[in-house]
């Protein structure tokens, strides 16, 4: 997979983008991209104005895939991976609080942590379908907004 270009349309057989409008914390009334990925089931809303890149790395049972929604200043980040490499993700992590949350009717784990590499702060939510983890993170406000729009479709065939 590799999809860039969100602004302009541009989509594989795996996703599409549609415009809406809505009130959230990145600005009134921004205008809105959809973004549905049919081979992992999720969909979310982020800014007309930010760009999507899709990259991957491993193979089957040990695939990640980052998608990176945002402009160069600011923007959150998707990464969906098996959930027997979690660990990967906690052990770049300095814990400071961790609870339990339903997100737009779907139970989550919200983060807030340190980097243990630069001890950067770090928010993130945890998303779980199957043997597939969703982990959007980024800085907590966009975190927040974006996730609020995350969904995933009931029955997917991961």
């Amino acid at each position: 997979i590799n999809t860039s270009g969100a602004v302009s349309g541009e989509t594989n057989s795996n996703v599409s983008l549609t415009n809406t409008k809505t009130n959230t914390p990145v600005a009134p009334e921004v205008e809105r991209v959809t973004y549905t990925d049919i081979e992992f089931g999720f969909m979310l809303k982020f800014p007309k104005t930010w760009e999507t890149n899709v990259s991957e790395n491993g193979e089957k049972e040990n695939r990640i895939v980052n998608y990176t929604f945002g402009t160069g200043e600011s923007g959150v980040t998707l990464v969906v991976l098996p959930t027997s490499l979690e660990g990967i993700i906690r052990e770049t992590l300095s814990l400071v609080s961790e609870e339990e949350a339903t997100i737009n009717g779907l139970a989550a784990k919200k983060i807030t942590a340190r980097s243990t590499k630069d001890g950067s702060p770090l928010s993130l939510i945890f998303f779980t379908q199957g043997d597939t983890l969703f982990d959007l993170n980024g800085p907590a406000d966009l975190v927040e907004d974006i996730g609020s729009t995350f969904q995933l479709r009931k029955n997917s065939s991961n």
